[in-house]
């Protein structure tokens, strides 16, 4: 009999296209290990609750400087896009979930529930149902594993919440295996839970190109070539400042591939044709982890361009792991980083796919091992 797994990520997101595409990637990898998969279609309540309700909770988090203070996303007309990805290349559980009472009804089958990729164990992302991201609702016949999951930052957000450690400790005594996908991720299970993780590829990585491949090609796409592509998500004028100055020396035109502005109305990009972009530019320039994930799949010369107040460590750690940390452009002077690198020093992809097959091959033995 074929085991049916279940997965609880971020997957719910209408504006995030790393979370959505690495769900569906962890999704395709779990079933080319030959097992029935699919996504438990978990969206806590105050993701769905009142605009004003989830601005009083944001301004809560600001107060406890667990959240900090981001551009509003200005308001969309197609944010419908992320569904119909979903619909199309995201298995979900019947029904959708809101709560701890509601989770505590599934109907379970599943041999397996994995929590993970993305910032799962970061308690400013999860708030009052940070628990639920350790499968405190999962019953004692089903296997708990987790598979890149993030704290987002390195350091362990909940140490000043009452109770919070010693609540997550608990829950994770009772995981078959654990994996995260920063090494100071590993460090801060073995520091602060005393639990062993694995460091592992987050799912896009471990997928690899083919699968997004046939992402494109199922999509609508109608865009030709660009030059520069960036996906920014908090945009100032430094930001746009330096921007020009690059297109200046490279005579070179950008793009914001994150919406489009059409007679005073805001668009996102398909996520298809998100994707398209990515691979069919000449640079890259994001401060999104996922961004980067795939201008490295693409095999695309790009420039991070960090945002400190989202946390830095998801990135460094990946690109320190497979050389590229000189593409972080620390001081925020994108002409100089460009200068240093993408002209001087062309990244060397055949080095850089080297290392990622290694820890690709030891990501699925990870999950493989996780599963049997």
């Amino acid at each position: 009999m074929i085991k049916k797994i279940g997965l609880l990520n971020f997957h719910y997101s209408n504006n995030n296209y790393g979370a959505v595409l690495q769900a569906t990637a962890l999704n395709k990898a779990v079933e080319m290990l030959g097992y029935q998969v699919e996504t438990i279609d978990f969206i806590p309540e105050f993701r769905v609750q009142p605009k004003t309700f989830k601005n009083m909770v944001g301004a809560l988090l600001r107060m406890l400087g667990l959240r900090e203070k981001t551009a509003k996303l200005k308001p969309m007309e197609n944010d419908y896009i992320f569904e119909g990805f979903r619909s199309d290349w995201l298995p979900r559980s019947a029904g959708e979930f809101h709560n701890f009472e509601d989770l505590k009804t599934i109907d379970t089958d599943y041999s397996v529930v994995i929590v993970g990729s993305d910032q799962v164990w970061r308690p400013a992302m999860t708030l009052d149902f940070a628990l639920a991201y350790f499968l405190s609702f999962v019953p004692e016949s089903c296997r708990r594993v987790s598979y890149a999951a993030s704290f987002g930052v390195d350091y362990w957000q909940g140490k000043n919440i009452s109770t919070a450690t010693s609540d997550v400790v608990k829950e994770l005594k009772k995981f078959h295996s654990v994996s995260v996908r920063e090494d100071s991720g590993v460090d801060i299970c073995k520091n602060v839970f005393n639990v062993k993780a694995e460091h592992v590829l987050d799912p896009t990585l471990l997928i690899g190109r083919l699968f997004f491949e046939e992402i494109i090609e199922h999509g609508q796409n109608h865009s030709k070539p660009l030059d520069i592509v960036y996906y920014k998500l908090d945009v100032d004028s430094v930001f746009l400042d330096e921007l020009k100055q690059v297109e200046s020396q490279l005579n070179y035109r950008s793009e914001d591939i994150y919406y489009t502005h059409v007679d005073g109305k805001y668009f996102f990009t398909p996520v298809a044709e998100w994707l398209m972009k990515l691979r069919d530019c000449k640079l890259i320039i994001s401060d999104s982890f996922h961004c980067i994930c795939f201008a490295i799949i693409f095999e695309k010369e790009f420039i991070y361009y960090p945002n400190a107040k989202r946390g830095m460590s998801r990135l460094e750690s990946l690109l320190n792991s497979i050389g590229l940390e000189n593409r972080i452009c620390r001081d925020q002077r994108l002409l100089n980083n460009l200068k240093e690198n993408y002209l001087a020093k062309p990244i060397d992809y055949i080095d850089v796919n080297r290392k990622l097959e290694e820890r690709r091959h030891s990501s699925f033995t990870f999950l493989k091992n996780a599963l049997s």
